[in-house]
């Protein structure tokens, strides 16, 4: 596993806590200071059995999306709650229009969500995207589409009154949602290759070539890494007394009350960095 330490832990941290605003400005609503509130009585839900008509990169990315929560549903971790993806159904993809825009639309934005918007009905959700991510590859667009997804689902569930989320938490999620798809979802060939891909940019980061490469499309990846090493480093190392010792083969193994732990405290230091950034701060009525 790879595993981030020292000067380069606290780089990623400086680095997430000044890049969350210029990544994801992805969820937009009137009504900041509250987070994600019900907009009406009717019942939100997504029934379609096919996906809407979208550029065929977006088209891949959600079809990889639905099948690797598919098989994360019904296979090795179809009995391990800890593993399993729970963030939205795979059937949601169904629903999704990407609507791609030119950047300078977006406010800096790589994609968002608006709860606010018009355009939403049953069984169709859009979400805006910058268009120069139509250049990507499918991996990183799944990546910035699952957040995406993530924050659709929250308003489903917070308009059928099934759960209300603020505005911080509604990121905290959408973001371990990212974390998980990374580490649950995605086979072990593409999650190999986003391991070799986020050492490679952090590698290279200090190069200015690079770093305005990164900027683009890299960032989602280093994301993932990041909270990656919130996992695999210090705040992993906090949590380890709820290992379990296995005398035979002696090693120390992971336990659901690890598990639990880890995640805690990544949660804790996830809604830390976000209601610290200044774009979320106002986003979220916090100032």
């Amino acid at each position: 596993m790879y595993m981030v330490r020292g000067f380069l832990y606290v780089l990623l941290l400086i680095f997430l806590s000044i890049g969350f605003a210029y990544i994801y400005r992805t969820y937009k609503s009137t009504n900041s200071d509250t987070g994600i509130q019900e907009k009406t009585t009717d019942k939100l839900d997504c029934k379609r059995t096919s996906r809407w008509d979208n550029a065929p990169q977006y088209d891949r990315s959600l079809s990889l999306i639905e099948q690797r929560i598919n098989k994360n549903q019904d296979g090795r971790f179809a009995n391990n709650a800890m593993h399993q993806f729970n963030y939205f159904p795979a059937q949601l993809v169904n629903c999704i229009k990407i609507v791609p825009q030119p950047a300078k639309q977006l406010e800096g934005a790589e994609a968002y969500f608006t709860i606010n918007s018009d355009e939403i009905r049953e069984n169709y959700f859009p979400i805006i995207v910058d268009s120069a991510y139509v250049e990507s590859d499918d991996i990183v667009i799944a990546f910035l589409l699952t957040h995406e997804l993530t924050h659709v689902q929250q308003y489903i569930d917070s308009t059928n009154g099934n759960k209300s989320i603020s505005c911080i938490d509604s990121e905290v999620e959408a973001f371990n949602a990212m974390y998980r798809f990374f580490v649950s979802v995605l086979n072990d060939e593409e999650n190999a290759i986003v391991r070799i891909r986020f050492q490679n940019a952090l590698d290279n980061y200090n190069d200015p070539k690079y770093r305005d490469l990164v900027s683009r499309f890299e960032k989602q990846l280093l994301m993932v890494g990041t909270v990656e090493e919130m996992k695999s480093g210090k705040l992993g190392d906090e949590c380890k007394t709820y290992k379990h010792y296995i005398e035979s083969a002696g090693v120390y193994m992971p336990t659901t009350d690890y598990y639990n732990c880890v995640y805690s405290k990544v949660n804790i230091e996830l809604n830390r960095l976000l209601s610290e950034d200044p774009y979320y701060r106002k986003q979220c009525g916090l100032d």
